[in-house]
């Protein structure tokens, strides 16, 4: 008896040790955890500066691009992350605690975003004067977002912040897009307007989600390496292609304006031009029919809700208005940008792209976005063109639809 209570006692002493020796580690599993999350979202807030700033320096939002060298130089070289408590005191329980209630409400973070763009043109003001950065900028309603998406969603790396940056969108889609003092507004023209508040959101957005960027480059990717090698200029207007040509060049190449041989070269030129924007233009198609299985969820969910919400408005054709704004949103705001310059998305790394490149790229993005549109906005130049497309089967419904995999029909 002695003997079984004595083992007892020492196998009940090992799993006391154990379990404590497991805590430990369970502890300090946590603390580099926490550490290394720290890390990361320290580099993310760096490199979402990065992207700003860069972003000013290239659109030339801000003209002195001195200054904005010199502050990208400190953030990188000379940046030191400190921890709030260390700066607030004990007022940092409330400043964290208001956060978190801000974060976790985002009908009430989209009013506060919509009111930074509404008061004076967009910028934000206070009861008596702007508001103004430390280098004595006006903080508008752009700044107000990358300080949102940066601090309060910390880029989106985590799923939940991800879902809650989601629901920010639908709420500007519902306050600005939805609102009955948006009744009398062209939202084709306000969804592409660069100080729209969902525009710069859901740019920002796709620009950090690493499911938008992926499925960018498994679609893209392919096709427009090919598009490289191009050395002839595609353009879809037929005036502009001929525009290239002096008018010595286009007498040794097609012969005199007058004559009927002048003719049939212009109009073989032409057929050459227009196939080598059909193929190309197809090849895009096929690379995206086939890259629909690594469509961001997401991104399907969101222009649903787009659909659903312009739909139940009392606008005139709502439902055609919505098939609209869901083609700009996945065309003009995501995929065509892309397209037209695939450096920043990731889509193209070290490989320069020539001017050649540069302008027929964008015009492939043209295209997809009038096949997108279905009978929309089609140059009556350039129905040789477009009547090419006619016949094929991955046409006959809106290049959107493919594109979200949804029937909106």
């Amino acid at each position: 008896m002695d003997e079984d209570l004595k083992s007892l006692i020492k196998r009940l002493k090992d799993e006391a040790m154990f379990v404590q020796s497991e805590k430990k580690h369970l502890v300090d599993l946590y603390d580099q955890l926490i550490k290394k999350s720290e890390k990361l979202f320290n580099k993310q807030w760096l490199i979402s500066k990065h992207h700003s700033i860069l972003d000013e320096l290239i659109f030339g939002r801000n003209k002195s691009i001195k200054n904005q060298c010199k502050k990208f130089s400190l953030i990188t070289n000379n940046h030191q992350f400190i921890e709030s408590y260390k700066i607030l005191s004990h007022f940092d329980y409330y400043v964290s605690e208001f956060l978190k209630s801000l974060r976790d409400k985002p009908q009430y973070l989209a009013n506060l975003i919509l009111k930074a763009e509404k008061i004076n043109s967009g910028f934000f003001l206070n009861s008596v004067e702007f508001i103004r950065g430390i280098d004595n900028q006006i903080f508008s309603s752009q700044n107000l977002i990358q300080i949102v998406f940066q601090s309060l969603y910390g880029n989106c790396v985590l799923v939940q912040d991800e879902s809650l940056c989601l629901q920010l969108l639908k709420n500007l889609l519902k306050n600005q897009f939805c609102a009955e003092e948006a009744q009398n507004v062209d939202l084709r023209k306000l969804i592409r307007k660069q100080s729209c508040s969902f525009n710069i959101l859901f740019k920002t957005y796709t620009s950090f989600s690493h499911s938008a960027q992926l499925f960018l480059i498994t679609a893209l990717h392919e096709p427009i390496n090919q598009i490289l090698t191009d050395e002839w200029f595609l353009d879809i207007d037929p005036d502009k292609a001929m525009a290239r040509f002096s008018a010595e060049e286009r007498i040794n190449k097609f012969g005199h304006p007058s004559t009927k041989e002048y003719k049939i070269k212009t109009q073989k030129y032409r057929e050459k031009i227009v196939n080598l924007l059909y193929n190309t233009s197809m090849s895009f198609i096929d690379s995206i029919s086939s890259s629909l299985y690594a469509f961001p969820p997401s991104m399907t969910w969101l222009v649903n809700q787009f659909f659903t919400l312009i739909g139940k408005t009392s606008r005139t054709n709502s439902t055609e208005l919505a098939r609209k704004l869901c083609c700009d949103l996945i065309m003009a705001l995501y995929i065509c940008p892309a397209i037209c310059d695939p450096e920043p998305y990731g889509v193209l790394s070290d490989v320069q792209i020539s001017n050649v490149a540069r302008h027929n790229l964008m015009q492939i993005a043209n295209i997809l976005q009038v096949l997108a549109m279905s009978d929309d906005d089609k140059d009556p130049k350039a129905q040789d063109l477009y009547s090419k497309f006619r016949n094929n089967d991955k046409i006959s419904v809106s290049l959107v639809y493919l594109v979200v995999g949804v029937d909106m029909i």
